[in-house]
Parts: structure tokens; C-alpha cells; sequence
């Protein structure tokens, strides 16, 4: 599950260019959910969701321990 969302955030970084500073809410926007709702990782609204859940709870670990979404990226 963790190399898939460190997929998605890479390809999130190669398609806008940067890893500027952003919230949580931000990093999960620019991830597409991959259960098949169509939606993105924070607007999924399964609430047992197999990717939406992990992927959001990483992604609150990463920044809380790092501090910026930067690091997210730095590590895939």
C-alpha cells in the first residue's frame, strides 16, 4: 500500500513541477483515490476506504514529523 501512494505523490510532483510547501488537505487533493470512486484521496467518502484512510493517515504522520509536505516527496 505504501509504495502505491509513494507512486501517486511522485507522479503528483512531476506533474505540477514543484513540492512547495502545503497542508494536509493539499497533498491529499492532488492524489487520485484508488478504490474506484473517481475522487481524490481527501473528497473519497468511503468511510472504511482501503486507500483513502491509510494514505490520509500517512500522509498526517509525514508532515507531523517532518513538517512540510516536502519531506513526503523527498522520500519516494
Amino acid at each position: 500500500m505504501r509504495w502505491l501512494a509513494a507512486a501517486v505523490l511522485t507522479f503528483a510532483v512531476l506533474a505540477t513541477g514543484t513540492a512547495t510547501y502545503a497542508g494536509q488537505r493539499e497533498v491529499e487533493e492532488r492524489l487520485a483515490c484508488q478504490c474506484g470512486c473517481g475522487l481524490t484521496v481527501h473528497t473519497c467518502n468511503h468511510l472504511q476506504c482501503s486507500f483513502a484512510v491509510p494514505v490520509r493517515e500517512d500522509i498526517a504522520k509525514s508532515l507531523a514529523a517532518a513538517g512540510i509536505d516536502c519531506a513526503i516527496y523527498d522520500a519516494v
